[in-house]
């Protein structure tokens, strides 16, 4: 859309003209304008046109459902869009530019005379000022493909987190197959929309507190960002990827521990609100936010990027050192936090907490480490004593975190991630410490591993996949496979008659890898994959 893109930055081939500073008089040079002062545009694409088209037809064929779906996931979401209600002002300018088109027009032409608005509105520069409304905001975002894909993606949020008999749904008459099929279609809709507009692109990634911005507009990016680079990191975990975030390329600064209403408030509630906060920006009620979550997130994030050179990286570093300052790191995020947003199992045991952020902090700290010594392990850095030690208190707060999902009732379950991502690898080194311990000539447990409560909660993890992880949860067959390997091995441990003698029998030889620890073995490889394939599921 853009002859370039609308960000450079201080190493682009404009910078020098833009940082020379005021010329002599005697001296004028002549201004370079950089693309975010030019706005070139260029010829709309009629290809680009009339794939929009068939995007805008899909919203419109039943606008009603996408506008209450997606405010509904809005409403429902702990990670909406820069944590600000955003959707229901979108959906009302959307439908509004719709019928402002002449209904004389066929449907198709309608749909292609709109798809051309939001293009020449996506590459119109979108200028802002301090004064600015937040109504007003929206209206000039509205204008814009992102719009369309944030319906979208609330949409297709939504329509992940619910089930075909969810009243938002029912008068359908979708069967499961259909239900899935629609949200992920949206979803595929929000990327294509959305594939103009990264990140980088608009600059984010070097905030710009200038006085153009209006508070919630700034306030807004710092969450953005925050979100990009959490999710970011949690993804190149997941899938053992390098990250694309970069914190050393990011200016990333906390956003205020404000309510979404505090934050698009007049100025003197806003700064009312602003005074209420601690010296270092957090809430002093011990009220849990989204952005709370997000303030948190920043430094997760950070520990998990440094965690995944480590493990990614070259081997060229010095780890044991490397480690021990990551693992610093985790000690001094831990005692920086408020006390509201910890946990242990005695809080639990006290408080009953009713929301997960806490234990999810929790979660991500201890996997950070278990990542760590995972490094140290296949670099023959340390024995597998204390990996199954971290393994262990994973599975216990994953456990526990199931019980207080459910004691939450949110309808936007987190088991479709904290299970595979959590709760899949500690399973996997557990059980796999079950079987080494068996494949000695006696049975004797490494001191200090509790083989008996172990063997119980993974039992309890396998019936919670089965029985509460609902195929509309996400990741539904993969938590599954998990399952089965789980479940195999533990009747495979399980299967003596209750008189048999001390002495192990040896352990099939395709049950698993001798060289489990040294190896990719447990990584999402193709040697997993082939090991899980391999095995006889019907034995």
């Amino acid at each position: 859309m853009t002859s370039t893109p609308s960000f450079l930055g201080p190493t682009s081939f404009s910078a020098v003209y833009d940082e020379h500073g005021p010329s002599p008089p005697s001296l004028q040079l002549p201004g370079f304008k950089s693309p975010r002062v030019q706005n070139v545009v260029c010829e709309v694409d009629e290809r680009q046109v009339q794939l929009g088209a068939e995007v805008l037809s899909l919203l419109f064929d039943n606008f009603p459902l996408y506008r209450r779906t997606a405010i509904a996931g809005e409403d429902q979401s702990s990670e909406s869009i820069m944590n600000l209600p955003i959707i229901r002002t979108i959906c009302d300018v959307v439908e509004e530019m719709c019928s402002s088109i002449s209904g004389n027009l066929d449907l198709n032409l309608r749909w292609i005379a709109l798809s051309r608005r939001l293009f020449e509105g996506t590459a119109r520069k979108f200028v802002t000022h301090s004064a600015m409304a937040y109504n007003e905001y929206l209206v000039l975002l509205a204008g814009r493909w992102e719009a369309i894909g944030f319906i979208f993606t609330m949409f297709g949020t939504c329509a992940a987190h619910t089930t075909v008999n969810d009243p938002l749904f029912c008068d359908l008459n979708l069967s499961a197959v259909d239900h899935k099929n629609l949200g992920i279609l949206a979803i595929a809709g929000g990327d294509l929309c959305l594939q103009f507009s990264l990140i980088f692109d608009m600059g984010y990634h070097q905030l710009d507190n200038g006085e153009h911005l209006p508070f919630f507009l700034a306030e807004g990016r710092k969450r953005l960002l925050v979100s990009a680079y959490a999710c970011d990191k949690a993804l190149a975990t997941f899938l053992g990827f390098p990250p694309l975030i970069s914190y050393r390329f990011c200016r990333i600064q906390l956003p205020l521990d404000l309510e979404a209403n505090e934050v698009i408030a007049e100025p003197a509630m806003r700064e009312a609100s602003i005074s209420k906060l601690d010296p270092n920006g957090w809430n002093t009620t011990g009220l849990i936010k989204g952005t709370s979550w997000s303030r948190v997130a920043v430094k997760l994030g950070h520990v998990r990027e440094l965690v995944l050179e480590l493990s990614l990286g070259s081997l060229d570093q010095d780890v044991q050192q490397s480690v021990d300052k990551i693992s610093s790191l985790v000690r001094q995020i831990r005692s920086g936090l408020p006390s509201y947003m910890t946990w242990d199992e005695s809080t639990e045991s006290v408080l009953r907490l009713t929301s997960t952020t806490p234990i999810y902090i929790h979660l991500d700290l201890l996997y950070s480490n278990f990542l760590l010594q995972r490094t140290l392990v296949k670099r023959f850095l340390a024995g597998p004593e204390t990996l199954a030690s971290l393994a262990h208190q994973i599975l216990k707060a994953v456990i526990a975190q199931i019980a207080i999902q459910q004691r939450c009732g949110n309808p936007f379950s987190e088991l479709g991630w904290t299970i595979p991502y959590f709760g899949l690898p500690s399973a996997g080194i557990l059980v796999i410490e079950l079987l080494r311990q068996t494949q000695k000539t006696r049975l004797q447990p490494t001191e200090g591993f509790p083989r008996s409560e172990v063997i119980q909660n993974l039992s309890i993890l396998a019936s919670h996949i089965q029985y509460i992880h609902l195929p509309q949860n996400g990741n539904y067959e993969i938590c599954q496979q998990g399952r089965k390997v789980i479940m195999y091995i533990l009747d495979h441990l399980l299967s003596k008659p209750t008189g048999a003698p001390v002495s192990a029998s040896p352990v099939p030889s395709n049950i698993i890898p001798t060289d489990w620890l040294n190896d990719e073995w447990l990584n999402d490889g193709t040697e997993f994959i082939s090991w899980i394939d391999g095995l006889d599921w019907d034995e």
